[in-house]
């Protein structure tokens, strides 16, 4: 039998993490309280209960998209992924497609989900009350026990960031406590051919 290599979960922790948080986290609270529901709200019920800044544009909070600030959270760990692990193919150029944050609240929650039209995606762990629920799984552990592969990453510190294939299935199981803000990216690569 052959298998093909599998995706993989990266994590690295975020210099500077303590200043990054006393930057974007009032500036994220301030969005969420100002807001009320308007606009940010995803609680649909059937596939999240989160507030979340997923599909606005990069005006709404530009610090997302700061240079300085992509190079420690992002542009940095993911050079780590690449010299630590020679088998993973680096791209040519990488960019950032989207960038929002996810402010999570007692039971809140991400079923689960793929990041579409990227090639990465990365989890950046901002602020964290409790253990870390995000748990990643293969794409047939919804539908089979047969294939039934888990990956939790409770293991993971605030400060921490996960970079991963945009399409590997992934989800937040309800939260306990009253406040988790992650910031989530999708960068798009390409590979010189050869």
């Amino acid at each position: 039998m052959f298998q093909f290599p599998g995706p993989f979960v990266f994590s690295a922790s975020v210099e500077n993490h303590a200043a990054i948080k006393e930057w974007l986290l009032p500036k994220i609270t301030e969005k969420v309280r100002k807001d009320e529901g308007k606009t940010l709200n995803l609680r649909d019920k059937k596939f999240s209960e989160v507030v979340s800044s997923y599909g606005k544009n990069s005006q709404y909070l530009p610090e997302l998209t700061d240079p300085s600030f992509l190079g420690q959270a992002i542009w940095c760990p993911m050079d780590q992924m690449f010299d630590e692990n020679p088998s993973l193919r680096r791209p040519s150029r990488s960019q950032i497609g989207n960038a929002w944050f996810n402010y999570f609240e007692k039971s809140d929650w991400h079923g689960p989900h793929v990041h579409h039209f990227s090639s990465f995606s990365a989890i950046y762990l901002l602020h964290l009350e409790e253990k870390n629920p995000t748990v990643f799984c293969n794409q047939w552990a919804l539908s089979s026990s047969q294939y039934d592969y888990h990956y939790t990453t409770e293991h993971l510190s605030e400060g921490s960031v996960i970079i991963f294939p945009s399409d590997l299935m992934h989800y937040v199981p309800p939260t306990n406590s009253h406040k988790r803000v992650t910031l989530s990216f999708n960068i798009t690569s390409t590979y010189e051919l050869g």
